[in-house]
């Protein structure tokens, strides 16, 4: 049973260059003027031929009519972006359509995330599609990953697992299949839960099903490249459901229910303590190392050069830090590990802990700072400190210090 990646890096959307949106094309009269053909459309309109009719018509082309698009911050150009971004026939009007996306997120539209369309396999013999009889998951890692495990029993006997590395930054990371029995993972299983304290968690096949499809529009956003072997076995699996609309905790705790109960946001840094499941929650060095610098000459540093207290000092500079650390990429990140997170808390008789952590997810706006919330605070905290720590010990910093979730997986290790 492979284990999950180990490391506490974290990822930003500036985390490389390769990974930073392009300057938007600049938006023409032409296309502003033929939006209304497109937010116009019924729900379900073919939104993506009706654009390549409009953009034929057009000078400035595709291109031009996305950046209008993304320029109008109305619902209904993100409903045509998310259809562009998943179906368009042209790559580069899928990027373009994504980065469009993001803009209209980064304002506080809500948009939904595209789910890629599924490509015909090439013609070969018909493939047996058996539904999978259970799914199994794993807290997260300090980067956002976690198995999710898909049986699949044969009639004749024998099992096909899935073992599948998902992360809620880039989709799908790994993927291996293997036959076994019945009794040889059920062996397994428990031997991995006897000896991790890092439980599985049995969740309902459909929603395991959703959690992958999820994953799948998540490559589709971020780029990353499918498992090779995922590719070859997934016509086994048949048509997935869409991703879930709702985490599977909130049939257990409510939003309602986290305002009865308003000291359960406050005492949320408890869990990164607490519970084993956050202990590797956090930033990585070369994402926070300027401001644990900062941090550490403001705490050492005798020489005063400014009336601005020291205590004040290093409370500017961690808002500073949670700011430019949580884009709306890791808010959305965030939030769904907390609540993944909490459903597992709900399943180990953890209740106290898993409506900390659902406190915590409502709690985390798509717009506005979040410096005032107590557990991301304490995460950028921590982060800062354990770099602050390396940089004293002299040390040369081990591989996991620069994880990200874009590392593949064979680098993990």
């Amino acid at each position: 049973m492979p284990r999950p990646a180990r490391g506490r890096g974290r990822p930003t959307a500036t985390r490389s260059p390769a990974r930073t949106a392009d300057a938007p094309p600049a938006v023409t009269p032409e296309a502003q003027a033929r939006l209304p053909e497109l937010l116009g459309l019924p729900e379900d309109a073919d939104a993506v031929a009706r654009f390549g009719d409009v953009a034929a018509e057009m000078s400035g082309g595709p291109l031009a009519l996305i950046a209008a698009l993304g320029g109008s911050r109305e619902e209904a150009a993100g409903r045509v972006l998310v259809a562009i971004a998943a179906a368009a026939p042209d790559r580069e009007q899928r990027k373009a359509a994504r980065r469009a996306l993001h803009r209209l997120r980064s304002v506080g539209v809500a948009l939904a995330t595209p789910v890629p369309v599924e490509t015909a396999p090439p013609a070969s013999a018909p493939v047996e599609v058996i539904p999978p009889t259970r799914a199994l998951v794993s807290p997260s890692d300090g980067v956002g990953s976690r198995l999710l495990f898909l049986l699949v029993e044969r009639p004749l006997g024998g099992m096909t697992t899935f073992s599948l590395a998902i992360n809620d930054v880039v989709g799908l990371k790994g993927a291996m299949t293997e036959e076994t029995t019945r009794r040889r993972f059920e062996r397994r299983l428990r031997e991995w839960n006897e000896t991790n304290e890092r439980l599985l968690v049995d969740v309902p096949v459909e929603y395991g099903l959703a959690l992958l499809s999820e994953a799948l529009a998540l490559n589709a956003e971020s780029d990353f490249p499918l498992p090779r072997e995922f590719v070859f076995r997934r016509g086994l699996l048949g048509e997935l459901p869409p991703p879930p609309t709702d985490a599977l905790i909130h049939q257990h705790v409510s939003r309602g229910q986290t305002f009865l109960m308003p000291n359960l946001l406050d005492e949320s840094p408890r869990l990164l303590d607490g519970e084993p499941e956050l202990l590797g929650w956090g930033f990585n060095y070369d994402e926070v190392g300027t401001y644990a610098r900062d941090y550490r000459t403001t705490a050492e540093s005798t020489l005063v050069l400014t009336s601005e207290p020291r205590e004040q000092r290093q409370a500017r500079i961690l808002v500073e830090a949670v700011d430019a650390l949580f884009t709306p990429t890791m808010r959305r990140a965030y939030r769904r590990r907390l609540e993944e997170t909490a459903y597992i808390f709900w399943q180990t008789g953890r209740e106290r802990s898993a409506r900390q952590a659902v406190a915590a997810a409502f709690a985390i706006q798509d717009t506005g700072s979040l410096r005032s919330h107590p557990l991301l605070r304490a995460v950028v905290a921590r982060s800062i400190e354990l770099a602050i720590e390396a940089d004293r010990s002299g040390l040369p910093l081990p591989p996991g210090a620069h994880r990200t979730a874009y590392t593949p997986m064979e680098d993990d290790a």
